[in-house]
């Protein structure tokens, strides 16, 4: 493990610190030796460098433009050069020599002629730009020549920090004892073989700031006068003005010319499984702001047996890499995951073939509530058994507000859990403001006794689900609640948006009532808009399954496609079934909604006609306050269903022994196709006049556009 908290063990002399301190500056305009300035006149002074200026090209110093140096005479008076290519400065110095200079040019910089002392002086505030990692004119140098040409020697130490985040607003480098400076003014004799600095008024800190809003990752260099100092104590502030402060309390030498390396903050770059367990074993050390890098894949089949799931506040950045074949937990652990309580973020990690096993709130990420962010997180080939309550394979349950899963995949997976909530991205969300986009479940085998969602199992807090695939997924219960995106929507400010559940198997088994959908299992709050459920097989052993939901309460389920599913309750000799290619029931204290969705195609199966309850296109069974209108079905289905009882079906509520054709448009609910109004070629003329009348409420509500030859599907951008 490479620890890169704060490392004195390297000290720079001249010419690597002089190599080290300007890797990946960007060079700026009149590097190429030739005029940067013809209109400067004057004397000409050719400059060369003990070590850096502004910039390097290559290994070979340069000067660059803007550049100016104050060029002393034998009359003492200072004059500002400006530097014109060809590391040659121009003014007009109209003295004889000597000739004393300091860079860079400052009306504060002096000279003693009759001691022969040149003052000067390092800024406390240092500020980067034109992408440089040190300040534009920081590199403090002086000169003393009997001619014009000037050799300059540096007056200051670099002090290297690698910054490991990258939200870090300033830096600020201080001596740990008072009456310690770093920076400040000074006197240096310029003509000593060996000059000593000698500080006249200084600053205990020196503050860095970056070129922007925050630093990128990566090294940076505060230039401070060569000093030694008891302690060195380094503050860090975020972009939300957030501080942290790591001191090193033992002297520390920043040496003319050279400089000290305080190595690289906040973070950990791990490539090795020792590295890794090490990391684990040094957990006491964490910190909120500690950034955990990977820079290889990793397999943890050798060291998951000493790993211990810890609560993580910091920044886990798998930067692509692989951890693999881990087994954690058993089933008498609690809060088994890689951490067991994840309050920072996770990002850019793969997961390969782990097998996790908890007593309760169990999953690959974070085990215990999470109150983080899931950024870009793949999980495949992998195995968590929950024996309690909540189980994810990526998060068990999540906590904290304003927080955010976007692009994570699960894929060839299987989850299993005794109680609870159940979902392969989180079993349970509780906090508000949580936004999960763009994520995608495939293959993925979800089982478990309490409220099951392919995305989500309960959504109990406020969340916004946007986005998000699940494709080829057996997705099962043995209670009450099961859906191909969420289990439950229990929130009436939940939104899920643009969703897609293609090709799965939701199912119940439960022998009492049941709510099970292709994409909401039971909608009992909140908005399920935008979405699509295509070719799914929808069954409930007994009650209510529908094509998108299967129970409707007081949520709205707007703007949606059923495509192609198979929804039935086809046990013989079991009562009171309800199924929809839409909706598979509501209650008489409902209060929702179910406008502009169409039903393409699907097929309705139930039980004997001696037994069945209701079943209809749009819905199974309509009750008192629940608004269905402007929803549009293929006709055919009403005479060609896949049905098993042989009772004729409505188009919205069932079912009744003669079928009457005046009862199509019942609810506001109207078929599509031969004979009837609109033509499907004109449907989305149709749909979108509604989503004009509907956007006022729905905001987000997607138009439609024409498929040639088929039905109309949402509008893209």
């Amino acid at each position: 493990m490479k620890q890169i908290m704060i490392n004195y063990a390297t000290v720079f002399v001249a010419a690597t610190f002089a190599m080290s301190c300007v890797n990946g500056l960007t060079e700026p305009e009149g590097t190429d030796n030739g005029p940067v300035n013809e209109n400067v006149d004057g004397k000409a002074f050719t400059a060369s460098v003990e070590g850096v200026r502004s910039t390097l090209n290559g290994m070979t110093p340069e000067w660059v433009a803007g550049d100016a140096i104050t060029v002393f005479g034998a009359d003492g008076e200072g004059v500002s050069c400006s530097y014109v290519g060809e590391n040659v400065f121009k003014g007009k110095v109209s003295a004889s020599s000597p000739y004393y200079a300091v860079y860079p040019a400052s009306s504060d910089n002096a000279l003693d002629l009759d001691a022969g002392i040149i003052t000067a002086s390092v800024p406390a505030e240092q500020i980067l730009t034109d992408g440089q990692n040190v300040a534009p004119g920081s590199l403090v140098s002086f000169a003393l020549s009997e001619d014009e040409n000037l050799y300059f020697r540096n007056a200051v130490g670099l002090i290297r920090i690698e910054i490991g985040r990258d939200d870090i607003a300033s830096v600020k480098v201080s001596s740990t004892v008072a009456g310690e400076y770093l920076a400040g003014s000074f006197s240096v004799d310029p003509s000593a073989e060996e000059p000593q600095i000698e500080i006249l008024d200084g600053a205990e800190e020196i503050v860095l700031y970056p070129d922007g809003e925050a630093f990128a990752t990566g090294e940076y260099f505060v230039t401070a006068l060569p000093v030694t100092v008891s302690g060195v104590k380094v503050t860090f502030t975020n972009t939300r003005s957030q501080t942290m402060e790591v001191s090193k309390e033992s002297s520390t030498e920043v040496k003319r010319a050279g400089g000290v390396n305080l190595g690289r903050f906040l973070g950990y770059e791990i490539g090795t499984p020792a590295e890794l367990l090490a990391w684990n074993k040094a957990a006491a050390k964490w910190t909120a702001w500690d950034v955990v890098t990977l820079t290889d894949n990793i397999d943890m089949s050798g060291i998951d047996d000493q790993w211990v799931s810890r609560e993580f506040t910091g920044i886990f950045d798998g930067n692509g890499k692989t951890l693999s074949k881990a087994v954690l937990g058993n089933s008498a652990t609690a809060n088994v995951g890689l951490f067991s309580l994840m309050n920072g973020t996770v990002r850019n990690l793969v997961v390969d073939g782990f097998e996790v096993t908890g007593s309760g709130t169990t999953s690959v990420i974070s085990g215990d509530k999470m109150y983080g962010n899931i950024e870009g997180v793949t999980v495949k080939n992998s195995t968590v058994t929950s024996g309690g309550d909540y189980g994810g394979i990526i998060v068990a349950r999540s906590g904290g507000s304003n927080k955010h899963f976007t692009d994570c995949k699960v894929q060839a997976c299987t989850l299993k859990v005794t109680k609870g909530s159940v979902g392969a991205i989180c079993g349970r969300i509780e906090n508000d403001n949580l936004e999960v986009s763009g994520c995608e479940v495939s293959s993925t085998v979800m089982s478990g006794t309490g409220s099951i969602g392919g995305v989500i199992g309960l959504c109990g807090g406020f969340a916004v689900i946007s986005g998000c695939t699940v494709s080829g997924c057996e997705i099962s219960g043995s209670n009450t609640n099961v859906g191909g995106i969420v289990g439950v929507s229990s929130n009436a400010a939940t939104v899920i948006d643009g969703c897609i559940s293609r090709g799965n198997t939701v199912t119940s088994s439960l022998n009492n009532p049941a709510y099970v959908g292709g994409l909401v299992g039971d909608m009992q709050a909140g908005c399920l808009i935008n979405s699509t459920s295509d070719g799914n097989t929808v069954d409930a052993r007994k009650s209510f399954a529908g094509g998108l939901a299967g129970h409707l309460t007081a949520g709205n389920i707007i703007n949606n496609i059923s495509s192609g599913c198979t929804v039935s309750s086809e046990r013989s000799g079991v009562k009171d079934q309800y199924i929809g290619l839409v909706v598979g029931a509501d209650e008489a204290s409902a209060t929702g909604s179910c406008k502009n969705n169409i039903v393409a195609s699907g097929s309705l199966k139930y039980g004997s006609a001696a037994t069945v309850g209701k079943v209809g296109i749009i819905t199974g069974v309509r009750l008192t306050n629940t608004v269905y209108g402007i929803n549009y079905y293929n006709a055919s289905l009403v005479e060609n269903a896949d049905v098993t009882g042989g009772k004729k079906i409505l188009p919205l509520t069932g079912p009744v022994d003669t079928f009457d054709a005046s009862a199509l448009k019942h609810g506001g609910s109207n078929p599509i196709g031969e004979g009837y109004e609109p033509a499907l070629s004109d449907l989305h003329t149709v749909l979108n006049a509604n989503v004009e009348t509907l956007s006022a409420t729905y905001p987000s509500i997607k138009k439609w556009q024409a498929v040639a030859g088929g039905w109309p599907t949402f509008v893209t951008e």
